[in-house]
């Protein structure tokens, strides 16, 4: 009983200290851990983006560019719908561009927007230009200082670089998937609805919120 009662005393009176030194300690094995993990190349992404689940479902992307008269004004669009349910409607315009341009700013202002979400992403765009570019002719025209087999310059060379820096940048995988335009596919058509009334100069109301009360079925 007494030698109890001595351990209490000692251990009230040195509370303070051994707390200190704890946290001190604690503090300490934190850095250690983290340059650690550094030097092996770790790097910490959840204090910008979320973990992906195993079985979270994708990230699904739609885009579409319009111009009016290639060149001429332009208007881009995109939808996004998130691994939580939300959906997301973007679009803009260009006074002067091209129709391959917007098709690539539709892609590209939509994997910016996403930045900060992990997750696999799906893009459905009706561009083959896009598709074949990033998953093919890119690796080619950049191998060869952004010079196509003809020497010259390629064409869009500052959207395309935009894109591949965006892609690069993900940690997740991206499937691209080719629609075919004006052909029924609710997504499609939507971005294609709002690029087109963009390059024109109309504004279209865009929608944001749950997927659940969204009137496109993606």
């Amino acid at each position: 009983m007494a030698f109890s009662c001595i351990l209490k005393t000692v251990f009230s009176k040195n509370c303070h200290k051994i707390r200190q030194l704890a946290g001190l300690w604690a503090g300490l094995l934190v850095q250690w851990i983290y340059l650690f993990k550094g030097l092996k190349g770790f790097s910490l992404v959840t204090t910008r983006k979320k973990i992906a689940s195993k079985n979270q479902k994708p990230i699904i992307i739609y885009g579409d560019g319009a111009c009016s008269g290639n060149p001429g004004p332009g208007g881009w669009a995109c939808i996004i719908a998130t691994s939580e349910g939300m959906v997301y409607e973007r679009a803009g315009s260009r006074p002067e561009s091209t129709n391959n341009k917007m098709e690539l700013t539709a892609i590209g202002k939509a994997l910016r927007e996403i930045e900060g979400l992990a997750g696999d992403v799906v893009i459905y765009t009706d561009s083959k230009y896009v598709i074949e570019g990033i998953t093919k002719w890119v690796h080619g025209w950049r191998a060869n200082g952004w010079k196509k087999s003809d020497g010259k310059e390629v064409s869009n060379v500052e959207y395309w670089k935009r894109l591949v820096e965006l892609v690069e940048a993900r940690n997740d995988k991206i499937t691209w998937e080719h629609v075919k335009g004006h052909a029924g596919n609710s997504g499609n058509e939507r971005c294609d609805e709002l690029a087109t009334a963009y390059c024109k100069g109309r504004k279209l109301s865009l929608y944001e919120g749950p997927i659940e009360d969204y009137k496109i079925k993606l």
